[in-house]
């Protein structure tokens, strides 16, 4: 059994997928969260081709990501999974997976730093 103690693990794509998005396993392969999946990591650099090994920044280790958001977040708030591996500002209630907290303010589009909390925490209300 492989064990990996780093900040990064190289997966292979199973498609084109554009960087600072949040990336789950499909049959084995990367591909850009669902707002209900289980996202495992960021990409910091696209992925460009089906079965291109590239590098995802894992949510369980130190430091911060930069990943893309949809709609306005605020600085000190929780973030959660949006569609195709974007994130958005906590609506607060309801089946979602929190992804952190953002360091940073943001509209519409822009890339935020957030600090994770691992995997996604799974709430339902």
């Amino acid at each position: 059994m492989s064990y990996v103690n780093q900040s990064r693990r190289t997966f292979q794509a199973g498609g084109a997928i554009d960087a600072y998005l949040l990336v789950g396993l499909t049959d084995g392969k990367l591909a850009a969260n669902a707002a209900d999946g289980s996202p495992i990591g960021v990409l910091e650099y696209p992925a460009l081709e089906v079965d291109q090994p590239v590098s995802v920044r894992l949510l369980n280790t130190d430091g911060t990501i930069e990943v893309l958001a949809t709609g306005a977040v605020a600085v000190g708030g929780d973030v959660q999974a949006d569609a195709d591996g974007t994130v958005k500002a906590d609506a607060g209630a309801g089946a979602r997976t929190i992804i952190g907290r953002s360091l940073t303010a943001v509209a519409d589009g822009g890339v935020i730093e957030v600090i994770p909390y691992g995997y996604g925490n799974t709430y339902t209300a």
